[in-house]
């Protein structure tokens, strides 16, 4: 009985060491946010019936972006996959938004050749949005985003939600209603993929984490305990605009350092899902002293705390349909040169093939990633 007893207790411990796993075994994440809005991007063409609805490029659609999928002059496509890959050395990608419409296999196929590892969006429309108006569309919705992707390879973590108390619907602090939301999405992601496949929720970082720890109490008193100890990564955008470079990186690896001595959350892995500066605000030379500086406290943080799995860029490249430059929409390590072909979405509508050129940030991101 002892001796049976004893092997029952190893094999607990062994199944809850392999879960854990699924979480410190993505570190280390060096990756960028990738959203390629192309140059002739507005918030009209984002809309239903737009060339670039729902802001998801990920897919067949738009292959001649991410892909070598040949333009319609025959030129070849941009390639990003390979070039953040090769170039930059990230090995990971995060995203916002995947439609349910849209077919993402191919891109997966991609970033899986490339490397790459991806966190697939269950974003915000669908995973809170829309169940506050119409739960059954959205439980339809995220039920195909998530048997899309959920035996691919590539499909390292769910990524769900972004930024919520951000979101008009749910507010700061974060209501009720949307935390009962979002363990309502916790427990379709655990029926319809009972793996160990961790599952990120991205938050703005605020004095004492109050989303991160309501979430994790929604959780809990859901009886979801174990599904927060063993799947969740808590996720924080870190942006810090000092003119001091000094000053800048204390003030980012002063938060990391804040979260582990937080009792409540020192034991759940972390991810930092934004950091970086915009160009339009800060001036070229100014977001690559930021990029440089950030990226380079955060490879120190990841080497001070186990659990610090890692984190991502904002961004890839610009977003014009975020506004002027000065805004959110120039924040890309690669902007545009003003020269672009064209290519075809499978439904036949035309869109941009921009050539890129890049930031001074581009390299500063490529020194950090090469230490990693």
């Amino acid at each position: 009985m002892l001796q049976s007893l004893t092997i029952a207790a190893i094999c607990l411990l062994i199944a809850r060491s392999t879960l854990a796993d699924s979480r410190t075994d993505l570190k280390p994440v060096f990756g960028v946010d990738y959203q390629p809005s192309p140059s002739d991007d507005t918030n009209t063409q984002t809309s239903a019936g737009g060339v670039y609805f729902a802001s998801d490029y990920a897919n067949t659609n738009f292959e001649s972006l991410w892909g070598y999928a040949a333009a319609s002059d025959g030129s070849q496509g941009r390639g990003d996959l390979a070039v953040i890959s090769q170039n930059l050395r990230g090995n990971a990608l995060r995203m916002y938004n995947f439609y349910p419409g849209y077919d993402h296999l191919p891109f997966l196929d991609g970033a899986q050749a490339n490397g790459l590892k991806v966190i697939v969006p269950l974003g915000n429309y669908q995973a809170v949005d829309e169940a506050i108006s119409n739960q059954g569309q959205s439980t339809s919705d995220l039920t195909t985003l998530i048997n899309e992707s959920k035996n691919h390879a590539a499909n390292v973590a769910w990524g769900l939600t972004n930024e919520i108390t951000g979101d008009g619907n749910c507010g700061s602090p974060i209501s009720q209603q949307c935390l009962n939301i979002l363990v309502a999405d916790c427990q379709l992601i655990q029926q319809l993929d009972p793996s160990s496949r961790p599952v990120l929720i991205n938050h703005i970082d605020e004095p004492g984490f109050t989303t991160p720890k309501a979430i994790m109490s929604a959780l809990q008193n859901a009886g979801m305990t174990d599904f927060y100890n063993n799947r969740i990564i808590q996720g924080l955008d870190l942006y810090f605009f000092d003119q001091d470079p000094a000053t800048q990186a204390i003030s980012f690896g002063g938060v990391i350092d804040n979260y582990f001595n937080d009792a409540e959350l020192s034991s759940t892995p972390l991810i930092v899902g934004e950091y970086g500066a915009s160009a339009g605000a800060n001036s070229d030379s100014e977001q690559q002293q930021v990029v440089a500086d950030s990226g380079q406290a955060l490879v120190t943080a990841m080497s001070k705390h186990d659990l610090l799995l890692g984190g991502f860029t904002f961004e890839y490249s610009d977003e014009p349909w975020k506004g002027t430059a000065g805004g959110e929409s120039t924040y890309g390590l690669q902007t545009f040169s003003g020269t672009y072909t064209t290519a075809q979405t499978t439904n036949g509508q035309t869109y941009r093939v921009d050539t890129y050129t890049n930031r001074p940030s581009f390299s500063a991101f490529e020194a950090n990633a090469a230490q990693v």
